[in-house]
């Protein structure tokens, strides 16, 4: 009764917006590890909303967490973390709420207080969970890495609604964190799956290597491949995911062998590069899978996120915005959507795409669909996101995917 309440102390995280996502993405990159030189002691200055960003970016769209909405606020030498889950009811909205106050320690943070609704946890509580789930967590060797990376930080100093964070990056354990990150990420088997659709892709890359229009045949070829294993596995889904997983890597280029543990990466077959085409474009197959890789690996919201961002960061000097483009994303996490929905479908869908005779069926129509928007002119002619010229096209996008025959 006291752990929950009427009402929400966060309020439901707001929609990201052309700038939000631009400005996230900036954030990321910015300071990914291989950017900075070795043995030297590194800073990361971010301010409250910034932090509050990051947060809504991960919370919306990578745990795609309805649900949940969260934030900080910095105070002087303080963290204090809200969080608001909203419980299923059907009579009238019910929260649980929960409020953490941190304190910088030498090296980390320090949680102080912790309140769930009106319910103080006591200190000792609290500690004793934190310990003993971190002791038990000590035995997975991702875990253990991960908090080895921790103890580089060596400061962190908040003030002024800014928190700044002094770490000296340990390249060793960085690598070692992305080694067992690969166990983690994919079990052996899906390894091993891997190696076997790649090799089979290898020989339909020499096959099919003077077609102009090969995307959809060695596609179909793949998903005949997928339905004989299923007869073997008896897992359609596995079967459908890996055979997209492998059709992304190969149409962008990326080598299989980053994935996998060794006694996997030296099992790959070579396989010849060919310029893969829908509609007579060699871009479109790109956004196309490699949506469908991320609906199948991560969910179709984060890949919907994942093709928009890509957009916005092109028309800041790039090729720019193109609704092409997002209507190939939105075709892309369709065709993953149903790859993947059960067992039933998954079977189904493998019958579907051996029926595919024409990429209209799989691809809509990319006719007067506005491209190359540079940002300023995006911003004049859509304004954001939310907005109605913006959404009109994002429509006729949706009516032109409905009228595939794949999708109906």
């Amino acid at each position: 009764m006291f752990g929950i309440d009427n009402t929400p102390m966060v309020e439901h995280n707001k929609t990201l917006s052309f700038d939000n996502i631009k400005k996230a993405k900036q954030l990321i990159k910015n300071n990914k590890p291989y950017r900075f030189s070795r043995k030297k002691t590194k800073e990361l200055t971010i301010n409250e909303d910034d932090l509050n960003l990051l947060i809504s970016y991960a919370i919306s769209h990578g745990l795609d967490a309805s649900r949940l909405s969260a934030k900080v606020q910095l105070l002087e030498n303080t963290l204090n973390g809200f969080s608001t889950i909203q419980l299923p009811s059907l009579s009238s909205d019910l929260y649980i709420n929960c409020k953490l106050t941190f304190k910088p320690t030498v090296n980390f943070l320090d949680l102080t207080t912790c309140h769930i609704g009106r319910i103080k946890i006591p200190k000792i509580i609290t500690k004793f969970i934190l310990s003993t789930s971190h002791d038990l967590l000590l035995k997975n060797d991702l875990y253990k890495n991960f908090w080895h990376n921790i103890q580089t930080i060596k400061q962190i100093l908040i003030k002024n609604k800014k928190a700044t964070v002094y770490y000296t990056p340990n390249y060793n354990l960085i690598r070692a964190l992305q080694e067992s990150g690969k166990s983690f990420l994919l079990t052996n088997e899906q390894q091993r799956k891997l190696v076997m659709y790649h090799n089979h892709l290898s020989k339909l890359s020499k096959d099919h290597m003077r077609e102009q229009n090969s995307l959809l045949n060695i596609m179909k070829d793949m998903f005949d491949f997928a339905a004989e294993n299923t007869q073997k596995s008896g897992d359609p889904i596995l079967e459908n995911t890996t055979a997209i997983q492998v059709l992304s890597l190969y149409a962008i280029g990326q080598r299989l062998d980053h994935l996998l543990n060794k006694e996997y990466k030296y099992k790959i077959k070579y396989a010849r590069r060919n310029r893969l085409l829908f509609n007579n474009r060699y871009d479109l197959p790109k956004h196309f899978l490699v949506s469908a890789a991320i609906t199948v690996s991560a969910g179709s919201k984060f890949a919907h996120l994942v093709g928009l961002a890509k957009e916005i960061e092109d028309s800041g000097g790039g090729s720019g915005f193109s609704f092409a483009d997002l209507a190939a994303d939105k075709a892309g996490v369709k065709f993953g959507e149903l790859a993947i929905t059960s067992k039933s479908q998954a079977i189904l869908f493998q019958k579907k795409i051996s029926l595919v005779d024409n990429e209209n069926q799989i691809m809509p129509s990319i006719s007067n669909l506005p491209e190359g928007i540079m940002e300023l002119e995006f911003k004049r002619r859509y304004k954001e996101l939310d907005s109605k010229a913006y959404q009109l096209i994002n429509t006729e996008i949706d009516k032109r995917l409905d009228q595939c025959r794949l999708y109906q």
